[in-house]
This record gives C-alpha cells, structure tokens and sequence, in this order.
C-alpha cells in the first residue's frame, strides 16, 4: 500500500523534510550561543514540558 502517485508521497515528505531542517538550523544557532551543557539542559526541559502536556 503507497501513494498513488510519486508526486503526493514527494509533496508530503518535502514539507516534513523542510521542517526537519529548520529545527536543525534553528538548532546550530542555539549552539553557537549556549554550551553543550546548557543546550542538553534545555532539550531535556523541553522534552519535560512536552512529555507533561502529553498526560
């Protein structure tokens, strides 16, 4: 079972791909202005805070 056509399954995983990268780049920004203690400590937050919102 797959897309009908190779265009949808592109047009689908594009857009997931674009925001993939965006989380990356927005990632390698944070990391020239924060230690690798300090990003770790705020990734951990953040998945806290999701993980919560979750329950």
């Amino acid at each position: 079972m797959g897309h009908s056509s190779i265009s949808i399954t592109l047009n689908i995983y594009t857009h997931v791909l674009d925001n993939i990268m965006e989380e990356e780049i927005k990632k390698f920004g944070v990391a020239k202005t924060q230690t690798p203690e300090e990003y770790y400590n705020e990734e951990i937050r953040r998945a806290r805070i999701s993980a919560m919102s979750h329950c």
